[in-house]
This record gives C-alpha cells, structure tokens and sequence, in this order.
C-alpha cells in the first residue's frame, strides 16, 4: 500500500520542479540561442616589442554566444582580418612590422556590423646592436694652439627599417643615472652603421653609453652598453 501511494505521488513532485527549472534555470548559465546583440567593448592594444602587440577586449553582457574576428590595417588602409579567434578574449599579435603603427579592432564572426572600438599601437623599432666607444685625441696643427679636448667616437649598427632616429646616452663611471646626448641622427635603411661624436669629454674619466632607436615617440629596446676611458 504504501509503494503504491509514493508511486502515485512522484509524479506530483516531479511536474511542478520541471516547470520551476524551465523558468528560473535552477542556477544553471543558460546560453541564448538568439543572434548576438552588441559588439565586444574596450579593446586595448600593449606594445611588449619590435613584433608583439597583446590586445585584450569585454564580450557583451547579452546572453548569446558570441565569436570574434580580429582585423589590423596601417592607418589610412582597408581593415583585413588576421585571425579568427572563436570566443577568446584575449590575443597576441607576433606579425607586425617593427616601428610601425597599426589599428586593431575586434569584429563579431557572425555579424560584421558589431564592431568595437578601435585600438592604436606602435610596434618599437628593432634594437640597435654592436655599439662601440673609442676615444680620439685631435692633434692642432699649429704648435701655438692648444690641442682640443678628447671626444668619444660611438659607432652602432642600425638594425630599424622605420626608426625616426636615436637617443644616446651617457653616464660618467659605471653608476647613476643616463643622461641624454642630443637626438640628431636619423638611420638610413637598415641595416646601416651610425655614428656620433661625444665631443669635449674630460681625459681619464670612465663614461659609459647605451643607444635607443624611436618612433613616433615610442622608444625601441636599447643596444648593448659599451665604455670608454
């Protein structure tokens, strides 16, 4: 008797549970089936080096599935897409020219008219390399005339087909802060050999140098530190 009224009750139970889960999900995430509604949002662009860009982006709050497409243009040019991405919200981006600028923006795969907003980044130009220091001491030609202060001849290889020029510096010993030497080389395509006078050093003293391509105000990694006494 009592097996026969649990069978005629479970059903009883079970109905009115069924039509609760249907209208409020039982906390379960349910994912819409509807098409997506709006575009991913802040999309931001970091620049990590000569070929890298790390971009990251917000999917909608909607409750629909979204997948993405990520397009790059130089500025002035036609967007083109470079990787589909399905629903990630993150991507870096090891192709780009070496100091250059780029604009990125994320587009939803299924509808290209949910756009977001677009993102700048200027790749840092490749890093100069075999930076050297030698002292000249200039001979006067005439006997009555004291000879001129030392100068420091530097000379690097310019590895940058986009660098919009250099920045030199110098400390004097082996501790503290750089100080800059004027900007007023511009390279010629790579690769190239430049050079710059530090004119006017005081004899017997220790200066260190380090060289640092840069475009459109972005400054490229340093070549390697070099010495001179």
């Amino acid at each position: 008797m009592d097996w026969f009224i649990l069978l005629f009750l479970i059903p009883l139970i079970l109905v009115p549970v069924v039509f609760l889960c249907g209208f409020a999900g039982c906390g379960l995430d349910v994912v819409g089936t509807g098409p997506p509604t709006a575009p991913a949002t802040d999309l931001e662009a970091k620049v990590t080096g000569p070929h890298a860009v790390e971009l990251t982006w917000k999917k909608p709050a909607d409750p629909y599935g979204h997948t993405f497409t990520l397009q790059r243009s130089k500025p002035g040019e036609t967007m083109q897409p470079i990787n589909n991405l399905g629903a990630a919200t993150s991507f870096t981006d090891a192709t780009p020219t070496e100091g250059t600028t780029f604009l990125y923006r994320v587009v939803e795969t299924s509808d290209p008219k949910l756009v977001s907003n677009l993102a700048t980044a200027t790749t840092f130009p490749a890093k100069p390399s075999n930076l050297t220091a030698t002292v000249v001491s200039d001979i006067s030609l005439d006997p009555s005339v004291p000879a001129p202060p030392p100068r420091i001849e530097l000379r690097w290889t310019n590895n940058s087909a986009h660098a919009d020029g250099f920045i030199l510096k110098y400390r004097i010993g082996s501790s503290g802060p750089f100080l800059d030497l004027p900007q007023s080389i511009v390279p010629t395509p790579a690769p190239s050999q430049s050079t710059f006078n530090h004119n006017a050093v005081t004899a017997s003293t220790t200066y260190e140098y380090q060289v640092i391509a840069y475009v459109d105000g972005f400054t490229g990694w340093g070549g390697d530190f070099t010495s001179a006494d």
